[in-house]
């Protein structure tokens, strides 16, 4: 069923989907990493030269059900050099989680590209959400279609622990440490 259970899925209105749609649409250059403003970013850019370090910082919330904020964290990572994305937030129980679903992947996105763009923009997530418990991903049509860090593995990952590393230069830390 959907959407699985403990899972939070946001219902709107038609005319708050047409303004959100309306702002989406007008946000979207800003957005698409290939704007005059910003570089153009692929699955091939560096970690350090793909994350926003100062929206992090600006957006860090203690709390998972945080929509907006999450939701602002994940697009500072640019995951849309993976593909096009959805998320799911999962904060009827802790540990709450956050899902990224790829309903389409970039041209040369293979399974283990993503595992290891969305494990590196995982831990950076983790940082600036403080009870945020795991990163989900799913990518259609890709072979396994899922991929799982919890806070253990990212700490792990990072080799210290995420909660006061959302800070200009705990994420830089951060970044040299998986990137």
């Amino acid at each position: 069923p959907w959407p699985p259970r403990g899972w939070t899925l946001v219902r709107m209105n038609a005319s708050i989907r047409l303004v959100l749609s309306l702002a989406v649409l007008a946000a979207a250059p800003a957005c698409s990493g290939s704007d005059a403003s910003g570089p153009t970013r692929t699955l091939d850019t560096p970690l350090a030269q793909s994350v926003d370090v100062g929206v992090m910082v600006e957006r860090h919330t203690p709390f998972a059900g945080d929509y907006s904020r999450v939701t602002a964290l994940v697009d500072a990572t640019h995951v849309e050099v993976i593909g096009l994305r959805t998320l799911a937030l999962q904060t009827a129980v802790a540990p709450y989680g956050l899902r990224v679903d790829f309903s389409s992947v970039s041209a040369g996105a293979t399974r283990a590209r993503i595992d290891t763009a969305m494990r590196q923009r995982a831990v950076l997530v983790m940082a600036c959400v403080d009870n945020l418990g795991s990163v989900s991903w799913t990518a259609a049509k890709l072979s396994p279609a899922t991929g799982t860090l919890t806070r253990s593995e990212a700490e792990t990952m990072a080799e210290q622990k995420l909660v006061g590393q959302c800070t200009t230069s705990g994420l830089q830390q951060l970044i040299k440490a998986i990137g």
